[in-house]
C-alpha cells in the first residue's frame, strides 16, 4: 500500500482525491482544518484529519506516517513542511511557483535520494511541459528557438459570463487583485523590459486563441528566468502572461489607479460604506458628485463602461465595509467574492496559448502555436481544480509506482517528467492542439 498525504482540501482538490484513490493500491490521508470537508465520503483508504498549520508537531507525525507528501497550502507554508519532509526522509510535491527558499532545500533532497516536486499544475504546470515539449523536440532537429510567446487564463465559459466584468473567481480572489499590482518582466527582440506593479495594465495586447475568440493578455511576473530553465540561451523575444476577456486591461488599469488594490491599511472610519473608501481613495472629503470627481480622477466617460462596471461592483453603494481599518484589497476581495462568484450550474474554462518562432536548420522560419482549451463539468468539478491538482496527482502516482526516478528539487521540465503527465493527461481528455507553417 502506497500513502500519500494531502494537506489542505480547498476548491482544487476533489479531482486529486477521485483520482489517487480510483487506485487500490494508494491510501490518501487528508489534514486540513476542517478535516476532509466531505471529499472522502463513501470512499475507502481515505483517513480525515483535522489539523492546524501552527502544529509543527502533529505536521512531522503525519508527514512520519506517509511515503510522500502533497502540499495544497498556501505556498508560504511549503518550506515548512519541506523542513518536516527533509527530517522524515520523505518526498514532497506540489503545484505552486519554486520558492528561493524552497531551492535551497535541494542538496539535501538529492543527498537523502528525495523528489520535491513544485509548479506541477496548470500554470505553472502545465504551461512548462507542454512548452518543453516542442522546445526540446525542435533543439533535437538542431533548430532554434528565436520566440516564445506564451498566455494562460482561468475565465467563466461565455455560457457563464453574465457580470459586466466578464470574469468570476476560480481560484484565490485575493492572489488574483495581489497579482493585478505585481511587476512583470520579459524580453523584446533581445532587450529586457521592466514593468512596475502599477503600470501592468498598460501593457496589454490582443491574443486569439483558436475558434474560442480574442482575448486581452499582459505580461505575468518575471519571464526572463525562463531562458536558463528552458535552456533557451538563443532566444531574442521570450515572454509569459496572462489572459482575461476583453476590455479587462482598460478597467483594472482605472482600478490600480484609483488605489482599490492597495495593501496598505486605512481608516475608514468616518464612512464606513464603499462609497466612502472610493471618496477618500481618490481624496475626495465629500461623497457628493463623486462619479463626477472619479471620472475625471479617472479621465474616463462619467456614463461610460468602465463607470457602469464599478457601479455594478457596488462601489457608489453605501454598502457597510466588513472592517473600518483595513487594505482596500481586502475590502475590495470581500466584494468581489459576494458578486463575481460561480453560481451552481456554471462552467470555468482555462484557456493556454503558446508561439513559437523557430529558426530552422536550413534556414527557413517556422512558427509553431499550441492550444490548449479545457471547460469545467456543469454542477461537477471545475476545469480549474482539474488542470491545477491532475498533474500532481499523476506525478505521485507515477512517482511511487518507480516510473519517474529523480531526485532534489525538481519542476517539471525534463522529460521524465513532462511525458508521461502529458500522456496520462490526454488519457484525461486533456490534450494540447498544435499548428505548423512556414512564414
Amino acid at each position: 500500500m502506497k500513502n500519500i498525504l494531502l494537506l489542505g482540501a480547498g476548491l482544487v482538490a476533489k479531482p486529486l482525491v477521485d483520482y489517487l484513490l480510483s487506485f487500490e493500491d494508494i491510501q490518501l490521508t487528508i489534514a486540513s482544518r476542517s478535516g476532509d470537508k466531505g471529499l472522502l465520503s463513501g470512499k475507502e483508504r481515505g483517513v480525515s484529519r483535522k489539523w492546524n498549520v501552527e502544529d509543527r508537531a502533529e505536521l512531522q507525525k503525519l508527514v512520519d506516517s506517509n511515503d510522500l507528501v502533497i502540499s495544497l497550502l498556501p505556498a508560504d507554508y511549503h518550506p515548512i513542511v519541506a523542513e518536516c519532509a527533509l527530517k522524515s526522509s520523505k518526498h514532497m510535491m506540489s503545484t505552486s511557483y519554486l520558492s528561493p527558499k524552497m531551492r535551497s532545500f535541494d542538496e539535501e533532497a538529492r543527498s537523502k535520494g528525495l523528489l520535491f516536486l513544485n509548479e506541477c499544475g496548470v500554470d505553472p504546470g502545465m504551461d512548462h511541459m507542454s512548452a518543453m515539449k516542442i522546445i526540446n523536440a525542435e533543439k533535437s532537429s538542431g533548430n532554434k528557438i528565436k520566440t516564445f510567446i506564451s498566455f494562460c487564463g482561468g475565465l467563466p465559459a461565455p455560457s457563464s459570463c453574465d457580470n459586466p466584468l466578464n470574469y468570476k473567481f476560480s481560484w484565490s480572489p485575493r492572489g488574483v487583485l495581489v497579482a493585478a499590482t505585481s511587476p512583470a518582466k520579459y524580453l523584446k527582440k533581445g532587450k529586457v523590459v521592466e514593468i512596475d506593479g502599477m503600470t501592468l495594465f498598460e501593457n496589454c495586447e490582443s491574443v486569439e486563441v483558436g475558434d474560442v475568440g480574442v482575448f486581452d493578455g499582459y505580461p505575468n511576473r518575471d519571464s526572463t528566468i525562463y531562458r536558463e530553465i528552458y535552456g533557451l540561451d538563443d532566444i531574442e523575444t521570450l515572454l509569459r502572461g496572462t489572459l482575461r476577456f476583453p476590455e479587462h486591461c482598460e478597467l483594472f488599469k482605472r482600478m490600480v489607479k484609483i488605489g482599490l488594490f492597495s495593501k496598505e491599511k486605512m481608516d475608514f472610519s468616518n464612512d464606513p460604506t464603499y462609497s466612502g473608501m472610493l471618496a477618500k481613495l481618490i481624496s475626495n472629503s465629500k461623497k457628493e458628485n463623486l462619479a463626477e470627481h472619479l471620472s475625471k480622477y479617472m479621465q474616463t466617460e462619467e456614463n461610460g463602461d468602465i463607470m457602469k462596471k464599478l457601479k455594478w461592483l457596488g462601489l457608489f453603494s453605501d454598502e457597510p465595509l466588513p472592517l473600518k481599518n483595513a487594505a482596500p484589497i481586502d475590502l475590495m476581495t470581500e466584494l468581489m467574492k459576494t458578486k463575481m462568484n460561480f453560481k451552481h450550474g456554471e462552467v470555468d474554462m482555462i484557456v493556454m496559448k503558446h508561439r513559437f518562432e523557430i529558426e530552422c536548420s536550413d534556414k527557413r522560419t517556422k512558427e509553431i502555436t499550441s492550444h490548449f482549451v479545457y471547460y469545467g463539468t456543469p454542477n461537477g468539478d471545475s476545469a480549474m481544480s482539474k488542470t491545477v491538482s491532475l498533474p500532481v496527482a499523476i506525478a505521485a502516482r507515477l512517482f511511487l509506482d518507480g516510473k519517474i526516478n529523480l531526485t532534489g528539487v525538481r519542476i517539471p521540465v525534463v522529460p521524465e517528467l513532462y511525458l508521461p503527465i502529458l500522456e496520462e493527461l490526454a488519457n484525461l481528455g486533456m490534450s494540447f492542439r498544435e499548428d505548423e507553417k512556414y512564414i
